[in-house]
């Protein structure tokens, strides 16, 4: 059947779209950095495709920020001619398509199958043969770490597509893999390079973008793949950027004579995060980060207990104390039955705690071999879009960069309540015991 289908189907590259096809062939790790409207998406579905029908038979991910985002894109979106991009794939070869699951299943067994990495955990022991990463830098990266062992064991390929979204965990990816290049293939291509775009419809995008109070720098982001542009909605990004322009981002070590405090957002079945900071005069020293999901209170604090660190409190935020319907007991008390006990953070608004990480911010400086998880988290944090009124919402969206930029507020907060003042060297250092 196959050999009477040209795959790809009903599909033709442009030119700039050539050299990535025939690297895809040749390296197994690609990041491709196209500008938008390139065509990211159908390239790389284009590509799973051919790898489902000619290289190995198995399961095929094309991998979004979120489920939504991938159905609109792939599942549902058309293209300039109306065919929709799921019709890229031959009916005849199709066995099965779950609408619900957004996954395809062809004769020979390959699947196709779009899903969200907004819960990395979701993605684990699925065995998958490829993947694209669409629109990476906007995704939890915790879901390359977690799907990159899979595909070692399979020797399958990884495709990373994206506009630039500042520097975060994308841009340093990139950067990796240019000193990589035995393995990895990397390329930008901008508008300029495409030609994809008309340039009197470029200039009409530019006016347009000026009209709504765009600034250039995200038309440089958006067709010249620039990422100096802080991210778009973002609270601290550009405060992060001014960090690292200060040099307050760097080697910041653990002092040992002082004591380390710590300051949580514990998720309920999902993420907890912890920051992990000294106060040493009028400097906050941020010297640790950790995040993990789908674990209890035993666990974390374990891994408290397995660094060097001498604590001297631990900050959560109120919900802490809710009693959970099961057992009556609410995680303070469990907390404290394990030998940790949580102070509470003062409980404020979301924007009056950003407005205070915002200001505790040009205090800070960050270990960043430590930090740079959190750091990511950060930088990434941002309003929620309105699609329908094409604004900003006020509040903040909830996803991958939630947990962690909670948890730095509740040690903003508590900074401003227990700590603005000058920290003394301690007389002894401070022996914290725990209990399992």
């Amino acid at each position: 059947m196959t050999n009477q289908i040209e795959i790809p189907h009903n599909f033709s590259f442009r030119d700039y779209q050539k050299s990535l096809w025939q690297a895809s062939f040749e390296k197994r790790r690609l990041i491709y950095i196209w500008h938008r409207r390139a065509g990211k998406d159908l390239f790389a579905l284009n590509r799973l495709l051919y790898a489902m029908v000619f290289e190995q038979v198995g399961t095929y991910w094309h991998i979004f920020p979120t489920y939504a985002q991938g159905k609109k894109s792939i599942w549902q979106e058309t293209d300039l001619s109306g065919r929709k991009y799921i019709d890229y794939i031959p009916s005849q070869l199709i066995k099965q398509k779950n609408e619900s699951e957004l996954k395809i299943t062809l004769k020979n067994g390959s699947i196709y199958q779009i899903v969200g990495s907004d819960n990395p955990d979701n993605l684990r022991g699925a065995g998958i043969k490829g993947c694209c990463f669409s629109e990476y830098a906007e995704q939890d990266p915790r879901a390359w770490e977690t799907i990159e062992p899979m595909l070692r064991a399979t020797g399958g390929f990884a495709l990373f597509n994206f506009t630039p979204k500042g520097q975060n965990h994308s841009y340093e990816l990139f950067n990796m893999a240019q000193k990589l290049q035995d393995t990895w293939h990397t390329e930008i291509k901008t508008v300029e390079d495409t030609k994809a775009i008309d340039l009197k419809e470029l200039e009409q995008v530019k006016n347009e973008l000026i009209l709504r109070n765009k600034a250039l720098d995200f038309f440089n982001q958006e067709y010249y793949c620039s990422f100096t542009n802080p991210i778009e909605g973002a609270y601290y990004s550009d405060l992060i950027q001014d960090l690292e322009k200060k040099g307050r981002i760097g080697k910041f070590e653990y002092e040992r004579n002082l004591p380390v405090y710590t300051f949580w957002d514990l998720g309920v079945g999902d993420s907890t995060a912890i920051w992990f900071a000294q106060f040493i005069g009028n400097e906050v020293r941020i010297i640790d980060y950790f995040e993990d999901n789908g674990k209890g209170l035993n666990y974390y604090i374990k891994e408290l207990k397995n660094k060097v660190y001498v604590y001297e409190r631990h900050y959560a935020p109120h919900d802490i104390q809710v009693r959970e319907f099961s057992n009556g007991k609410s995680r303070i008390d469990t907390a404290l039955e394990l030998g940790l006990r949580f102070n509470i953070a003062p409980r404020l608004s979301i924007d009056d705690g950003i407005d205070a990480v915002r200001a505790i911010l040009t205090k800070c400086y960050f270990n960043e071999e430590t930090t740079g998880a959190g750091l990511n988290v950060l930088r990434n944090y941002k309003k929620e879009f309105d699609f329908k009124n094409n604004t900003f919402k006020l509040q903040p969206k909830k996803d991958w960069a939630s947990h962690g930029s909670d948890a730095f507020r509740y040690l903003a907060v508590s900074y401003r309540n227990d700590f603005g003042r000058t920290q003394q060297l301690p007389d002894r250092a401070i022996d914290y015991h725990f209990k399992f």
